[in-house]
């Protein structure tokens, strides 16, 4: 019994992201095995500014406030306002006005990260509909944590 809880915990701590230090706060994410080995630790619902709602609905972005405990990385926040035809009504999609987030998605390695290049991800549509939800984080971890690139994505205001 002892040896097989041993074995979880190891397993666990081998497959548990670092935790994130951002000026703001802290953020705890999770690792993602791409399907050629490699390995992308992925941090989910980061905020880049001040949710935009009541006197700042009109005004441009404000920092975010710092946070003090770890914030949980391992989910998506809500997309932004969308202006949708009816047919994507069917689609199940959390929405909110509070979605300024970013998500990062890093290969792991050993070395520094200070010099891998970074893929800055605005997805399209029109400015209307769409969401960083909606294209996931497993896709651009197959494409990219083997290249060494760091990719950003963003939930941006549409509309």
């Amino acid at each position: 019994m002892v040896p097989s809880v041993l074995y979880f915990i190891c397993l666990l701590a081998a497959t548990t992201a670092q935790v994130l230090e951002l000026n703001e706060g802290k953020v705890q994410g999770f690792e993602y095995k791409t399907k050629k080995g490699d390995i992308a630790e992925v941090f989910l619902n980061i905020p880049f500014a001040l949710p935009p709602i009541g006197e700042l609905r009109f005004e441009r972005p404000q920092p975010p406030k710092p946070w003090a405990d770890v914030r949980n990385g391992t989910i998506f926040g809500a997309a932004c306002i969308q202006i949708v035809p009816e047919a994507a009504f069917t689609r199940s999609l959390e929405i909110s006005e509070d979605c300024l987030s970013l998500n990062i998605i890093r290969p792991k390695t050993k070395g520094s990260r200070n010099f891998l290049p970074i893929l800055f991800y605005v997805h399209g549509s029109a400015y209307e509909m769409f969401s960083a939800v909606e294209c996931g984080y497993k896709g651009f971890a197959e494409m990219f944590a083997d290249r060494e690139v760091i990719v950003v994505t963003i939930q941006h205001r549409l509309g």
